[in-house]
């Protein structure tokens, strides 16, 4: 089974993550926003950087299955 064919199942069972890297003003030090981080931890093979999976999902065009998840996540 190739990865690409796991994250359906990876999204549904909580296997990716989303952090929130503050972004600040760099005069004030005030937070202004958030970037939204995503990560896939696999259950075999640890955590995956996004520079592996982004790219293979938007080849495939199941890029926006994760988009979702980080909206989701990330609106608080």
């Amino acid at each position: 089974i190739k990865l690409i064919d796991t994250v359906d199942y990876a999204l549904e069972n909580g296997e990716f993550c989303c952090y929130l890297q503050p972004k600040c003003n760099a005069e004030t030090g005030t937070i202004v926003g958030a970037e939204a981080l995503v990560r896939w931890n696999h259950p075999k093979y640890g955590v995956i950087p996004p520079g592996w999976f982004v790219p293979v999902l938007e080849r495939a065009g199941r890029i926006c299955h994760v988009d979702v998840f980080v909206w989701r996540t990330s609106r608080g």
